[in-house]
């Protein structure tokens, strides 16, 4: 019970702070877990953090909030996703093309995985129990939780695979014709890019295709397209920094290559 209260103290302790600080929070702790995991697991570290991400980002669509940049709500699990293409980054430049595209496999077999457990488990007859409140209302909680991500998660596979696709190829271009210079340009622009086409080909199949009562073509654009690119774009603009950061330091002698220009 005193965990309980404590975690119910953060959370409306939380509620207190504005939105703006609440993603801060949530790209530095999406920065810093795939640091740390990427320095204690390699290339490992990075598919564990592919497959939690897809989940949550997908549970997180599903919590819009209101920043003061910008007059439409924004989904958090943008946030989250777009953390993924920082992974993506890391992959190609120290493991390779064909580790990112295992990469990306191995997070879009993750979220099948979990999809069809956790239709199983709210398939399941729940048992109803009158002296357990919190048991009985458990079914209804998870039920209300993954089923509408049901209906999305397929435009999120798709949209994932064919972004996390074009983010390999415009990164390897860039590196190309930049002679392996300008770390910043190339990891910037792939995840701008990649995050516009994520973006749009989520937003018209997850509100408007797939959707059983499918948002208006305004909604969906200055909500789930536009206003949630303007938040990845900052998003890839906080990890470039990063970018330099897991690619210059040294510890351990884990990381093997020269400084970047």
């Amino acid at each position: 019970m005193v965990i309980n209260d404590l975690f119910l103290w953060i959370v409306e302790t939380l509620n207190q702070y504005p939105s703006e600080f609440i993603a801060f929070s949530m790209i530095i702790y999406c920065a810093l877990s795939i640091f740390l995991l990427h320095l204690a697991f390699g290339q490992v570290g990075l598919f564990v953090y592919f497959g939690m991400s897809l989940i949550v980002s997908n549970i997180l669509f599903l919590k819009l909030v209101k920043f003061s940049f910008y007059s439409s709500p924004i989904p958090l699990g943008k946030i989250v996703i777009g953390s993924t293409m920082f992974c993506t980054s890391l992959l190609i430049e120290f493991y390779g093309k064909e580790v990112a595209k295992k990469a990306i496999l191995i997070g879009v077999t993750t979220e099948l995985v979990v999809h069809f457990l956790m239709l199983l488990a709210v398939g399941a007859q729940p048992y109803f129990d009158t002296d357990s409140s919190a048991y009985n209302a458990g079914h209804a909680q998870i039920k209300a939780l993954f089923l509408p991500t049901f209906s999305i998660f397929i435009s999120g596979i798709i949209a994932y695979v064919i972004s996390q696709n074009v983010e390999i190829k415009t990164f390897l271009m860039i590196k190309k014709l930049t002679n392996s210079r300008f770390l910043w340009l190339r990891s910037g622009a792939s995840m701008c890019i990649a995050s516009l086409i994520d973006n749009a080909i989520f937003g018209i199949l997850a509100c408007i295709v797939f959707a059983p009562n499918p948002l208006s073509w305004s909604t969906t654009f200055f909500t789930y397209i536009l206003g949630s690119y303007l938040a990845r774009c900052m998003i890839c603009i906080i990890f470039v920094p990063w970018m330099y950061l897991v690619f210059n330091v040294r510890i351990n002698n884990f990381f093997s290559r020269n400084l970047v220009r």
